[in-house]
Parts: structure tokens; C-alpha cells; sequence
């Protein structure tokens, strides 16, 4: 009876040491797990940061664009009006001469 009295403490002095082994093995993963789970809030934060910066482009290209547009439009409207001014100067000019002519 001694002899199982003495088994018996050695593997509960065995299993002691497991569970011992274990609970450090949980709070060494639970200390991970917060680290990870902070990495994971500064990522998200990164992430919104990013979006809010492509929004902030993207809102700049269009600007660009519908500027690039408009100055376009101006450019073709100020090209169109110097042809027909032009070709009313050629006229007239045209028109002198004949004057001239006579």
C-alpha cells in the first residue's frame, strides 16, 4: 500500500507539473493573441488611413480632369474663334482688294 501511496504522488506530482506547464503554455498564447490582436488594430487603422488617402487622389484626378476638360473646351471654343477670325480678316481682305481694283 505504500508502495502505490508513493506511485500515486509521483504521478500526481507528474500531473501537477503538466498542468503547471500547460496554464504557462495558455498565458504565453494569450499574451500572443493580444500582441496579434494589437497588430491587427494598428492594421486597421492603416487601412482606413489608406482608403481616406486613395479617396483624397482619386477626388484630385477627377479634379484634374474635369479642369483638363474645361480648359480643353476653351482651347478648341478660343481655336474655333481665331479660324473664323481669320477667315473674316481673309474676306475683307479680299473685299479691299477688289475695291482697290476698280
Amino acid at each position: 500500500m505504500r508502495n502505490d501511496t508513493g506511485i500515486m504522488r509521483k504521478k500526481f506530482t507528474s500531473l501537477q507539473k503538466e498542468i503547471d506547464d500547460h496554464k504557462d503554455e495558455i498565458r504565453k498564447y494569450q499574451a500572443e493573441i493580444s500582441k496579434l490582436n494589437a497588430v491587427i488594430r494598428n492594421l486597421e487603422k492603416d487601412i482606413v488611413g489608406l482608403k481616406k488617402e486613395i479617396q483624397e487622389r482619386d477626388e484630385t484626378i477627377q479634379d484634374k480632369v474635369r479642369l483638363f476638360a474645361f480648359c480643353d473646351q476653351t482651347y478648341q471654343k478660343h481655336s474655333s474663334d481665331v479660324k473664323k477670325q481669320k477667315q473674316k480678316n481673309n474676306r475683307d481682305n479680299c473685299y479691299r482688294n477688289l475695291h482697290l481694283d476698280c
